[in-house]
C-alpha cells in the first residue's frame, strides 16, 4: 500500500485548486488507445470536448467508455450520451451510481468531482492520480462497476428522456463563482477583424461554387451551410471543432477540396430537406429584427419585447430547455436601458470596436454568441456568428 500512495499524485498537497481540470485536460490530449468515464453527473459538449480534446483524441479512434445514471438526463447532455452510442463507444447506466473516475491511457483520476461545469470549475473538489505503475488497480477498480451497469441503446436514451423529471441548472446560476474559467468561445482566438477576413474568404470561395438561395444574403445561406456541418453532415462533421480552438491542417490542395466536397453535400442535402432548414427562415430572422431594433421602435420596446425576440428568433434552444426559463430571467435581472444602448452600439460599432463591446458586456444572459447573431440580423455587412460559424470555419482549414 505504501508503494502505490508514493505513486500517486494527491490533488490535496498542490498549490491550485484547478489541478483536476489542468490534469485532464493535459493528459487527455494523449490518448490513443482509451478514454473511460465514470460519472453519475455529466455536463455539456462544451466540457466534453474541451477538457478530453476530442478533435485531437478522435483519430485515433480510442475506447470511449461512459458509466453513468440515466435518471440524471436532460436535454442539456442528451448529446453527449448519445456520442457514446457511436463507433468504438459504449454506454452504461447503472441507478445510484457515485463513483467518478477517469481512465486515460495509463493514466487515471479517482476523484470526487463530477463531470460537470461546476465538478470541474466551481466546486472545491479532491481526487488522486495514478500513472502506469497503478493502472492495473484502477482499471481493475472501473470495470467492477462496469460490470454492474446496465448497457444502453438508442431505444433506451430516448426512453429515459422522455420519462425524465430531473432538472438541471448546470451553469446558469449567475452567482456561481468558478475557480478558474472557460476559455471564451468566440473571442479569445482571435479578434473579429481576423475572423471577419477569414469568412470573407471562405464566402468567395463558397459563392464560386454556385448559390442555392439566390433572393437572400449570401451570409445566411453560409449560415445554413456551416449550420448543416455542424449537426447534421455524417461525412464531414464539423462539431470537433467546437471549444477546441484546433485549426484542421490542410494545404490549400486539401482545404480547397474539403470545401468542394462539403458544399456538394450540403447543396443535396438543402435541395432535399429543404422544408426544415430554408430560406424564408433567416429572412423572418431578419425582418424581426429590423422592425424592433429600427431607430423609430426600439425607444418604445420594453424587457418583454426584447427577450420574446431573442427568445424566437436566436435563442430557441434555451427556451425549449427543461432547465432554464431563459425569457423571464432575461427581463426580470437587466435593465431596459442598459439593453438598448447596448444593441445601439452593436448597430454602428466597428470590427474592432466589437470585440470590446462583447467581451465587457454586462447584460446577463445576452452572451457573445447572441450578440453576434443580433448583429449578423441587423448589419448587411456583417456575418452570423455562432458555435456554428467558428467551428465549420476552423473544420475547412481557416484560422479562427
Amino acid at each position: 500500500m505504501a508503494d502505490l500512495i508514493n505513486n500517486l499524485i494527491d490533488f490535496r498537497y498542490t498549490t491550485k485548486m484547478d489541478c483536476i481540470t489542468n490534469y485532464l485536460h493535459e493528459h487527455s490530449g494523449r490518448i490513443c488507445n482509451r478514454l473511460w468515464i465514470s460519472s453519475p453527473f455529466i455536463s455539456s459538449e462544451k466540457i466534453f470536448y474541451y477538457i478530453f480534446q476530442i478533435s485531437k483524441i478522435k483519430k485515433h479512434k480510442p475506447n470511449f467508455r461512459l458509466l453513468t445514471d440515466l435518471n440524471n438526463i436532460s436535454i442539456n447532455n442528451y448529446k453527449i450520451l448519445k456520442f457514446f452510442l457511436g463507433n468504438n463507444c459504449e454506454l452504461r447506466s447503472l441507478k445510484h451510481l457515485h463513483a467518478k473516475m477517469y481512465l486515460m491511457d495509463d493514466y487515471s483520476v479517482v476523484t470526487s468531482a463530477n463531470m460537470t461545469y461546476r465538478g470541474l470549475y466551481v466546486n472545491y473538489e479532491i481526487g488522486v492520480a495514478g500513472d502506469i505503475l497503478d493502472v492495473d488497480r484502477f482499471e481493475a477498480m472501473y470495470n467492477e462497476i462496469w460490470e454492474l451497469g446496465t448497457p444502453v441503446n438508442q431505444e433506451m436514451l430516448d426512453e429515459a428522456l422522455n420519462n425524465s423529471t430531473y432538472i438541471d441548472t448546470e451553469g446558469f446560476n449567475p452567482d456561481l463563482k468558478p475557480i478558474i474559467k472557460l476559455p471564451k468561445e468566440l473571442t479569445e482566438k482571435c479578434s473579429y477583424e481576423q475572423f471577419l477576413n477569414e469568412y470573407n474568404e471562405l464566402s468567395k470561395q463558397y459563392e464560386s461554387y454556385g448559390r442555392i438561395w439566390k433572393n437572400s444574403p449570401l451570409k445566411f445561406e453560409i449560415d445554413s451551410f456551416l449550420n448543416y456541418l455542424f449537426h447534421h453532415s455524417e461525412n464531414n462533421s464539423s462539431k470537433d471543432y467546437y471549444y477546441s480552438f484546433e485549426v484542421n491542417n490542410l494545404n490549400s490542395e486539401q482545404k480547397a477540396k474539403l470545401l468542394k466536397n462539403c458544399i456538394q453535400e450540403y447543396h443535396n442535402w438543402i435541395i432535399s430537406d429543404s422544408v426544415w432548414d430554408n430560406e424564408g427562415i433567416r429572412m423572418n430572422y431578419r425582418k424581426n429584427a429590423l422592425e424592433i431594433f429600427s431607430d423609430q421602435n426600439i425607444d418604445s420596446a420594453n424587457l418583454e419585447d426584447i427577450s420574446e425576440f431573442l427568445a424566437n428568433n436566436i435563442n430557441t434552444y434555451l427556451t425549449n430547455s427543461v432547465r432554464f426559463n431563459w425569457k423571464e430571467k432575461f427581463a426580470k435581472e437587466n435593465n431596459v436601458k442598459d439593453v438598448k444602448s447596448c444593441i445601439q452600439k452593436l448597430k454602428i460599432a466597428s470590427p474592432k470596436e466589437l470585440d470590446k463591446l462583447i467581451k465587457n458586456s454586462s447584460i446577463r444572459y445576452f452572451g457573445e454568441s447572441t450578440a453576434q447573431e443580433v448583429i449578423g440580423l441587423l448589419r448587411d455587412e456583417l456575418p452570423i456568428r455562432n458555435e456554428n460559424t467558428n467551428s465549420g470555419l476552423r473544420y475547412l482549414g481557416y484560422n479562427v
